[in-house]
């Protein structure tokens, strides 16, 4: 063969080499591309001039439902619903004049824009996965659904923006990204607020927009509470320890609402929606509290009043999320949560009737809704940073500090003791937690809050440092073995009943509630306990809560009335049950090394004494009460 033919062979070679190459890289191309593009070609569709049913073939022009590779254009004069099934689409653009209500999700993949009304109804969501948003025209979004814009996007505003809610919903705008606007353009968030007929209580609130001026909100919604000048709406004051009240005058020289922190609320009648005009807080918050009463005099406070800055939800605990409010502020230094009384570290959200909720690690997955204000209680006496961040806000959520999910049920339980008399209803939470010890859980276990007289509560298990507790863990492989005390303060002559108001216990863990006074025990699983107190209930000593797998009977009453504890800011040891003794009790307390260190004698006159420990050394000790048949041993430490 002549040197042309070799020639011929080497450049076909060459050629079926190059498509090859070519074939391969084609391939490697497809196989990356989503399988919902493949052997999809972007096209620009429009409506047709009639609008109609996002999902109708008659709403566009070409007769083809936008899939997700689509780029949409709803035009001037044409109403398109997303109605009797979910829309997807590459992009959307509503032009001026056009109009785009969602009654069910409606997903868009990549940058968009409104200049006509873009309305998300009852029912609906639209969910912008990717790509920055301009907004020329109206956005409302109604109660209890949400407008959802891709991490680290752009919303820019040059037209309005409104976010409804009511009492049992809210609205939600969720952008963890950049907020822009053009002109003087402002985002309105009508936040459902309470009414002071509402059994006279306020709502605790904060602005879910930022750049809200104070006289202007005053201004705009004529149903604030209002009585000689001074509005419904004012901060807690911590140095005092006192809530206030606003006029006029002392809103225009506050200026702005102050994003993430809270005030107290309340409209005339009961209830109705109050407008916050302002922008979009996009990015973190930090709010300065402060522990005025380090030294637990009662003139000051630890507590502060702080609030979900965001017109989303956020994640509350490490249920909801794991960027929650709890974890970002639980950073163990002593300078956010009050860690020299750790058991306030928990989140109290105010419930409208005067009481107040601990949440915390232990509680199910809790969302906070936009605005919603809560009590935090701070352990530095200067200034600490409480912490908002953009990634905690969610989608999640439909009321104010509404409970979502359990956690794991394969290692968790829950077990709530209610109390009900004259016509008031409360509970005490138990968990049992993998987790967990039976003394004392920073984030796990919560106090009662402070400045709230509560009916029922319980005190841990081990080293009881005096704190009633609104919630308490326990390890959950000891919850067929359990005694909890359970401190009731009631009034004599009136019928009081305790019940079991929620459970996801195991079915066959028995619950007895013991009253060792009059020893019995009587097993709440299905039957309530009810007494009529022949004089008042005060604190502990008295009931118990047992969870175990055998049958108990009356003959088994062996748990002593009296208590004791030691308290983190005392220098005295605190004796409870005294009154329930025939006879005086003999306090003895005994060193590590055995040596008797204090042996006296109290009267049962008053049901609550103390002892003073000043000049006992730091250490271990044991303390010994004895009252006739009565005895009581624990273990206390003295710092």
């Amino acid at each position: 063969m002549g040197s042309s033919g070799q020639l011929n062979i080497t450049n076909m070679r060459k050629i079926l080499l190059l498509i090859a190459v070519m074939l391969f890289i084609t391939s490697s191309v497809i196989a990356q591309k989503p399988s919902s593009e493949i052997n999809q070609t972007r096209a620009a569709i429009s409506s047709t001039g009639t609008g109609g049913s996002w999902n109708t073939t008659s709403t566009w022009a070409g007769g083809v439902v936008p899939t997700n590779a689509d780029d949409v254009t709803i035009l001037d004069g044409d109403t398109v619903n997303v109605i009797n099934g979910t829309g997807v689409a590459e992009s959307i653009t509503v032009a001026s004049g056009g109009t785009l209500r969602i009654y069910q999700t409606l997903t868009v993949d990549a940058a968009s824009s409104n200049a006509g009304d873009l309305k998300v109804q009852v029912g609906g969501t639209l969910v912008l996965s990717a790509g920055n948003f301009t907004n020329s025209g109206a956005i409302t979004i109604a109660k209890g659904v949400y407008m959802s814009m891709a991490d680290a996007t752009t919303l820019t505003n040059s037209g309005t923006i409104n976010i409804t809610s009511d009492s049992n919903q809210f609205g939600a705008l969720k952008l963890n990204g950049t907020y822009t606007k053009s002109g003087s353009v402002s985002v309105t968030y009508g936040r459902y607020v309470i009414g002071v007929s509402f059994g006279d209580y306020w709502d605790l609130i904060g602005a879910p927009t930022s750049g809200t001026d104070a006289a202007d909100f005053i201004g705009a919604n004529g149903d604030l509470a209002e009585n000689s000048g001074d509005y419904g709406i004012g901060p807690y004051n911590n140095d005092l320890h006192t809530w206030t009240t606003w006029s006029n005058a002392n809103a225009i020289s506050n200026g702005d609402l102050t994003s993430g922190k809270g005030y107290q609320m309340a409209t005339t009648g009961a209830g109705g929606v109050m407008e916050f005009t302002g922008d979009i807080k996009a990015g973190s918050v930090n709010i300065a509290i402060i522990n005025n009463d380090a030294a637990n005099s009662g003139a000051g406070s630890r507590w502060n009043l702080v609030a979900n800055p965001y017109p989303s939800y956020i994640n509350a605990n490490s249920g909801a999320g794991t960027n929650n409010v709890m974890d970002a502020n639980d950073d163990g230094g002593g300078n956010v949560f009050d860690t020299s009384h750790a058991a306030y570290t928990a989140l109290y959200a105010h419930d409208g009737d005067g009481t107040y909720t601990a949440i915390n690690n232990s509680t199910a997955a809790t969302y906070i809704s936009p605005g919603q204000g809560f009590m935090v209680a701070a352990e530095s006496t200067s200034n600490a940073n409480f912490s908002f961040t953009a990634n905690m806000q969610t989608t999640s959520g439909t009321d104010d500090f509404i409970s979502g999910d359990a956690m794991d049920p394969d290692d968790r339980a829950e077990l709530f003791i209610g109390l009900s008399q004259n016509n008031i209803d409360r509970h005490t939470e138990i968990y049992f937690l993998d987790q967990v010890t039976n003394g004392l859980d920073p984030s796990y276990d919560a106090g009662t809050f402070e400045f709230e007289n509560n009916t029922i509560f319980s005190r841990l298990v081990s080293d009881d440092l005096g704190y009633d507790m609104a919630i308490q863990a326990l390890p959950y492989s000891e919850m067929w073995d359990k005694v909890i005390p359970i401190g009731i303060n009631a009034m004599a002559g009136e019928e009081m009943t305790v019940s079991v108001t929620h459970k996801t216990t195991p079915a066959d863990l028995k619950i007895y509630l013991e009253d060792a006074q009059e020893g019995t025990f009587t097993l709440i699983n299905n039957e309530d306990f009810v007494l009529t107190p022949t004089s008042d209930l005060s604190g502990v000593g008295r009931f118990f809560i047992h969870t175990t797998e055998n049958a108990l009977s009356n003959e088994e009453v062996n748990t002593s009335l009296l208590n004791a504890y030691k308290g983190v800011d005392n220098n005295y040891i605190t004796i409870e049950g005294l009154a329930t003794q025939a006879t005086s009790t003999e306090v003895s307390l005994f060193n590590i090394l055995g040596t008797r260190v204090m042996d006296i004698s109290l009267d049962n006159t008053t049901n609550t004494q103390t002892v003073s420990t000043n000049g006992l050394s730091t250490g271990i000790y044991v303390l010994k009460l004895v009252s006739g048949q009565d005895q009581l041993t624990k273990k206390l430490i003295i710092k």
